[in-house]
């Protein structure tokens, strides 16, 4: 029989409140439920970029097998549906996709992908910033100039029917959540806290180039080239918008959505485009789930921008 069956009785003892003690046992309770819940989260992030960068992969090398069927079918002199493919060169990292965007309406726009070029690095915000797009070289061996926010240049003054819109809804995009860029990865100092971004556009992005951690091993390269992504990345971001922004707001990535489907979206100047994201940028908040705008605002500043700025 165990010999410690009665406590020690001290009257001088103050009595513990139940009421307290009920409530130090639930806020310990609730702070282990936000662990775990942290940790799942985190977790589910992580897989959910592991995932992003080997579909950008596959996609890479499957272009890279039917570059090497394409060759091999000509070679033999055997006529193949494939020869009216686009001729990408097998490379580890090529440039942006010229598929315009917008031309079926079916989707925004249409990201690409870079090939594994460095593990465990978190880029600078100058790597996807749409500054830096000017870096990127096209299929031509040219450099692509940025189209909505160079400092010059024939793309500069355009209308947005004559541009990439592919190109021109990544700058818009990018532009508007550059304010997350910061805490993109969340704190490094608690890295089982998630970040609550892997479904914004930069991360999507970044995951697809293969930077799926937020520790700093290497710096990141100086510019980046992409290959052709699936187009349903930025339609899942899409469809799931809804469920990142409340009533009243919107995603970066709705709000291009909405621009583009504007009857007058082709006759938009580039200039405009970029004035507005501009603007947007710095009306966007973030409540640690991404950027969000609201919509009266938003509807504010494409009256100000596309429509009062096109009459004076």
């Amino acid at each position: 029989m165990s010999k410690n069956i009665f406590r020690i009785f001290n009257p001088g003892e103050p009595k513990e409140n139940p009421v307290e003690k009920r409530r130090a046992q639930l806020r310990r309770a609730q702070q282990t439920y936000r662990n775990r819940k942290d940790r799942y989260t985190r977790t589910l992030e992580e897989e959910l970029a592991k995932s992003r960068s080997k579909e950008a992969e596959l996609m890479r090398e499957n272009q890279q097998l039917r570059n090497a069927l394409q060759q091999l079918s000509q070679q033999q002199g055997i006529g193949m549906a494939i020869d009216n493919m686009p001729d990408y060169a097998p490379s580890d990292s090529v440039a942006l996709s010229r598929t315009a965007g917008s031309s079926n309406g079916t989707s925004p726009f249409y990201f690409s992908d870079m090939s594994s070029q460095a593990q465990n690095t978190i880029p600078s915000p100058q790597l996807i910033s749409p500054e830096s797009f000017n870096t990127f070289p096209v299929a031509d061996g040219h450099d692509r100039a940025p189209i909505l926010f160079g400092q010059g240049g024939v793309a500069y003054n355009c209308r947005v029917s004559d541009v990439d819109q592919v190109v021109a809804g990544m700058e818009f995009v990018l532009k508007i959540e550059e304010p997350c860029l910061d805490h993109l990865h969340g704190d490094l100092d608690k890295p089982f806290e998630p970040s609550n971004h892997a479904l914004s556009a930069s991360s999507q992005l970044m995951a697809a180039c293969d930077y799926p951690s937020p520790a700093i091993s290497s710096p990141p390269p100086i510019s980046a080239t992409f290959n052709s992504l699936p187009t349903q990345m930025l339609e899942r971001l899409l469809s799931l918008a809804p469920d990142l922004s409340s009533e009243g707001e919107m995603t970066p990535i709705q709000a291009w959505n909405t621009i583009r489907l504007r009857p007058d979206f082709g006759g938009l100047d580039t200039r405009s485009l970029g004035a507005l994201a501009r603007k947007l940028k710095k009306a966007v908040k973030c409540h640690g789930f991404g950027a969000v705008v609201k919509e009266a605002v938003f509807e504010g500043l494409v009256y100000e921008t596309l429509i009062t700025g096109k009459m004076t």
